[in-house]
């Protein structure tokens, strides 16, 4: 992801696009975003871009291991579905079979994790 705020490093891998123009991208990051510690290998973010192209907030989580997220969308509500596989445990969570699982996060217009 291009920028000079230090988060460059991102490697967006879906996106959806709201009825209002806002863009909200997921993918996965070898570092960090800043306000935010690197979790492991592969860190999930999701960041949502208004219709003029500008960052209105990012957030990033993840587990020890490689966290890949596959699908984003939008309900038409303001929240944000993301989806996606992890070899690992995301933090207060469990790993049903010890190997890769599945994660669904949702998140609302404001970016705040439910």
């Amino acid at each position: 992801m291009p920028g000079a705020d230090g988060w460059t490093t991102g490697s967006p891998r879906t996106l959806a696009l709201e009825t209002s123009g806002h863009v909200y991208v997921a993918g996965q990051t070898l570092t960090f975003f800043p306000g935010f510690e690197k979790q492991g290998q592969e860190d999930t973010f999701v960041m949502k871009i208004d219709p003029a192209g500008a960052r209105q907030w990012v957030q990033q989580t993840g587990g020890v291991g490689r966290d890949r997220p596959s699908g984003v969308v939008t309900d038409g509500k303001g929240n944000v579905f993301v989806g996606g596989s992890s070899d690992t445990v995301f933090p207060g969570r469990t790993n049903l079979y010890n190997q890769t699982d599945v994660f669904l996060m949702k998140f609302n217009s404001n970016g705040e994790m439910y």
